[in-house]
């Protein structure tokens, strides 16, 4: 039996369903594409993409690791299905997952890393001593905002990774239902 295939993915609505299900929604989509992924391209490369919801929940315990490796190995599969099916992969391929979201996504958890330790070692116990520490604290409050505006960099790179996933899946889809 050959199924249908969604073909009208949107980046805008992911965010979106994102923000508003605090990130279930998300979690849902990515599963779905991994689903769709096998379905286009079946048994043809011999491989089979990983459930994503376990994979995020193996994220929580590897850091986010399994997260990166899901990513990576479903983004080849797609590129390698575009290419087979004659499509250009100059707008998604593995390197676009690197550059718009692997790297950024590592260098957010370096980032968090950091500003967790030095949260615990330099602002923690002045807290303690000082109830308006925080306040007068500029070191903390510049870390704060600096944090904040890397965080929404580093979102905005991802979801141009997102976009880009959806119009290669819908490209895939529309392929895929037209060839039934």
């Amino acid at each position: 039996m050959h199924t249908t295939i969604k073909n009208d993915r949107q980046w805008w609505i992911v965010l979106l369903l994102s923000m508003v299900t605090c990130s279930i929604y998300g979690i849902w989509w990515f599963w779905k594409v991994g689903e769709d992924v096998n379905a286009i391209i079946g048994g043809r490369d011999g491989e089979r993409t990983i459930n994503y919801v376990l994979m995020w929940f193996l994220g929580i315990l590897t850091f986010g690791i399994s997260t990166i490796v899901w990513f990576h190995l479903t983004t080849k599969r797609i590129e390698g299905e575009l290419a087979h099916r004659g499509f250009s992969t100059g707008e998604f391929n593995v390197s676009t997952y690197w550059k718009f979201s692997g790297i950024p996504s590592i260098v957010l958890q370096i980032i968090s890393i950091g500003y967790l330790v030095y949260y615990f070692i330099a602002i923690l116990p002045g807290i303690f001593s000082d109830p308006l520490f925080l306040l007068f604290n500029t070191n903390y409050l510049l870390g704060s905002m600096l944090f904040n505006l890397a965080t929404i960099g580093i979102s905005v790179l991802y979801y141009i990774y997102i976009h880009r996933l959806c119009v290669a899946m819908n490209r895939l889809a529309d392929d895929y239902n037209h060839k039934r």
